[in-house]
């Protein structure tokens, strides 16, 4: 096997053996990550952001939401937050913070209140962050 450093000066690593694997390179790290029978088959990281927030999504599993500095209309009231992209169910844990960084008061629904594609919390501040963490397979 040679490894080339910046284009130039390829060196011999006889130690080095091919699995049969995917290899991994800086182009094909972040993409979009897929699994079958709970294998992932794709990239390592997808990112990805449409109004209703930002997300990463882990070949692991593993899956993150956010929506930052949402500033509702009515204080005190509710808000039925639409996910960026779906879980893969409702075991997900998500939480309401304040913008501001200072104390917030909130609450986070039941999970009656909770589905794959949506959360809903009751805020009593002008701005909120809204995270939530779980799996999308």
């Amino acid at each position: 096997m040679s490894i080339v450093l910046n284009g130039t000066n390829g060196i011999t690593a006889p130690d080095l053996t091919d699995t049969g694997g995917d290899t991994y390179q800086k182009d094909n790290i972040v993409g979009a990550v897929s699994q079958s029978g709970g294998v992932p088959t794709g990239a390592i990281v997808e990112t990805g952001s449409n109004v209703n927030g930002q997300y990463v999504k882990y070949a692991d599993g593993t899956m993150v939401c956010w929506l930052a500095d949402y500033n509702p209309t009515n204080l005190g009231g509710y808000y039925d937050w639409s996910l960026p992209t779906a879980f893969v169910d409702t075991t997900y844990f998500y939480s309401p913070t304040n913008a501001n960084g200072s104390t917030i008061y909130t609450v986070a629904w039941p999970a009656s209140r909770k589905t794959t594609t949506s959360c809903r919390c009751r805020y009593f501040v002008a701005r909120v962050n809204m995270y939530a963490i779980g799996r999308w397979f």
